[in-house]
């Protein structure tokens, strides 16, 4: 009897030992997210933008416009949050989830519905009125949410000059996005307008931000020559923590436009991140031949940036491991990755 409940209880546990495996992937596929180990489905529910927590244990994804989190080793997923807003499920910045080290909190982003004000210098939460009428911009926003009590709070809104971005049609400007926590989850970097902020985090956790300070321009930034312009303004698009090299990379792009494509990243040391480097991967000669339709950011857990390209061959749009070792089925999500911190 005993030697039936160790091999019962090792084949339960060999169950879930990819899941937990450093090598586990997540991404969504026709608003379906899957979390596999090498070519094993491990998990499989209906979401999109998934997110693995460090562990490996737990993903938390988006479904109607809410976070989920699913235990992977229970089997059990549960709905964080409620928002009945009808937000919508496109934007020009992708939704993003990052798990705080400690797995206590998630930052996500998440649209919200803003009016400009009549003298156009700020930006007013909009009313039910002004849905209904349809006098809104959808602004993308960072929010906290503690996993334990399943509380969600803003913790930052739009920022810039809103009048200015106004003026020339580029409320886009004001969004913030990308949000990752700082290895020692002090801090919460995130982009505006292309550059790197920080929002420095109380010291006891919670959902307050303490300070929020540039920390590098990226780019040439927002161009206001022209209404809705920008062809040649530059920014971060989207940036990824590398755990094994200590760094923060980030891709370079123009806001509105093609035909521009750059990395670069910053190194983590001593509690504080470098000036920026400029960054030129030795692309697998399939992808160099489809620049500049290179673009995306995301590292796995061995430290190798991954892309997402056009391949002229079957005409279609993958992720892939920068030296070309491992990709992606066509029009998966941006991948994300079991990333242990410190």
């Amino acid at each position: 009897m005993y030697r039936w409940m160790i091999l019962a209880v090792t084949a339960l546990l060999s169950c879930f030992s990819g899941v937990v495996n450093a090598s586990a992937i997540s991404y969504s596929i026709g608003n379906n997210v899957l979390v596999k180990n090498g070519n094993k489905i491990m998990f499989k529910t209906p979401g999109t933008a998934p997110s693995l927590s460090p562990s490996g244990k737990m993903v938390a994804f988006r479904r109607r416009s809410n976070i989920f989190v699913a235990n992977m080793i229970t089997g059990k997923t549960v709905q964080m949050t409620r928002d009945h807003t009808s937000a919508p499920e496109k934007s020009r910045f992708k939704f993003q989830i990052s798990w705080s080290p400690d797995e206590k909190s998630l930052a996500y982003t998440r649209l919200l519905p803003y009016r400009i004000s009549s003298d156009s210098r700020t930006l007013k939460a909009a009313t039910q009125s002004d849905l209904r009428k349809g006098e809104v911009t959808w602004i993308m926003t960072i929010w906290v949410l503690d996993l334990k009590n399943k509380h969600a709070s803003q913790l930052i809104g739009p920022m810039g000059n809103i009048r200015l971005l106004s003026r020339t049609s580029q409320l886009d400007g004001a969004a913030v996005y990308e949000p990752i926590y700082s290895p020692n989850r002090l801090h919460l970097w995130f982009l505006n307008a292309g550059d790197l902020y920080v929002a420095r985090l109380h010291s006891s956790g919670g959902s307050k931000a303490v300070g929020v300070h540039l920390v590098a321009r990226i780019g040439s930034g927002l161009d206001f020559q022209s209404d809705g312009g920008s062809s040649s303004g530059s920014g971060a698009f989207e940036i990824a923590w590398d755990a094994v090299h200590k760094r923060l990379y980030y891709w370079l792009g123009r806001f509105w436009g093609t035909g521009f494509s750059e990395y670069g990243y910053m190194t983590w040391k001593s509690g504080r991140l470098s000036r920026p480097i400029e960054w030129d991967p030795a692309f697998a000669p399939a992808i160099e031949d489809a620049w500049p339709n290179v673009l995306g950011c995301a590292v796995d857990s061995k430290g190798f940036l991954w892309v997402w390209h056009f391949r002229r061959l079957t005409q279609d749009w993958v992720w892939e491991r920068y030296d070309g070792h491992q990709s992606l089925p066509p029009e998966t999500s941006r991948p994300s990755f079991q990333m242990q911190r410190e």
